[in-house]
């Protein structure tokens, strides 16, 4: 969200934002898994290293030796917060551990030491947030699932779009089952319809995986431009468009450490005959 001058447009939760700073890491990882070579790694060093070492000195500790959070300030992927008093979010924790595992394992694949800074806030990053037994929006949320379930469906995140770094999957079960429940579907539009279907194909339930990608308020015009499904949000709303080509290339192609075998993000009770081709894992 910048003019075209590339200055942030007049919106304060643009500069407060954190779930894009690892895309890097995320897009050069695909880039290494595509192509496999030195050319790759080196192509993405500089960027991939300077956002690694942002990340880590964005990171604080509490104490000498204690734990290291996020924010405040930081506003959520969901935008339903407050930023001034929100730490330690569960769709950016779990991203920040994704772009500093990534970072290292690339210095191991240019033969350099690993970065002792990122390695430290790596293994002291604050857990994902949980309060009886579900992954909420940040840590220390009041009415999570009467006033902040609003919006994009952040708690799932995690594993869904992202592999799952800090993860426990039957928390992450149960949180998926909460949201179901209690997230107004009115309140959710465009990509959180993929986001939905790539956790719910991740925890094994392609039906619901199929259903999310064909539900009314995820749609495209005549023209084939995607729609924001939710009003005042404007349209061509193209995070829809990259979620569902994501969404519909893991289910077909899987996913890391997914189940073997080819669509397992489709249903196999003989209703689906799937045809693809040229398409990698997801990470």
């Amino acid at each position: 969200m910048t003019t075209a001058q590339g200055r942030e447009s007049p919106n304060i939760p643009t500069a407060l934002l954190l779930w894009h700073v690892p895309h890097v890491m995320f897009l050069a990882e695909l880039d290494y898994q595509a192509h496999p070579r030195r050319r790759t790694l080196l192509k993405w060093e500089e960027v991939l290293f300077a956002t690694a070492d942002f990340m880590a000195s964005f990171a604080h500790q509490e104490s000498e030796g204690g734990r290291y959070v996020l924010g405040p300030p930081v506003m959520t992927a969901n935008e339903r917060n407050d930023s001034a008093t929100t730490s330690n979010p569960a769709f950016e924790l779990s991203y920040w551990r994704f772009g500093l595992r990534v970072a290292l394992q690339w210095r191991e694949r240019l033969g350099l030491d690993r970065d002792p800074r990122w390695e430290a806030v790596l293994a002291d990053l604050a857990p994902l947030p949980v309060q009886d037994g579900l992954y909420v929006l940040y840590e220390g949320v009041e009415d999570m699932w009467t006033v902040h379930n609003t919006n994009h469906p952040d708690p799932i995140a995690p594993y869904g779009m992202l592999p799952g770094d800090g993860v426990d999957v039957e928390i992450m079960r149960a949180t998926a089952a909460q949201v179901y429940k209690t997230w107004p579907v009115e309140n959710l539009y465009s990509w959180d319809f993929p986001l939905l279907a790539m956790n719910a194909a991740r925890l094994g339930d392609a039906e619901r995986a199929v259903d999310f990608l064909l539900h009314e308020r995820f749609g495209f015009t005549e023209t084939g431009l995607p729609a924001s499904g939710k009003s005042g949000v404007p349209s061509p709303y193209f995070p829809g468009a990259g979620g569902l080509l994501y969404a519909v290339a893991m289910m077909c192609a899987g996913w890391g450490d997914g189940p073997t075998g080819e669509t397992p993000g489709f249903p196999d009770d003989g209703r689906w005959t799937v045809r693809w081709e040229g398409l990698a894992p997801a990470l």
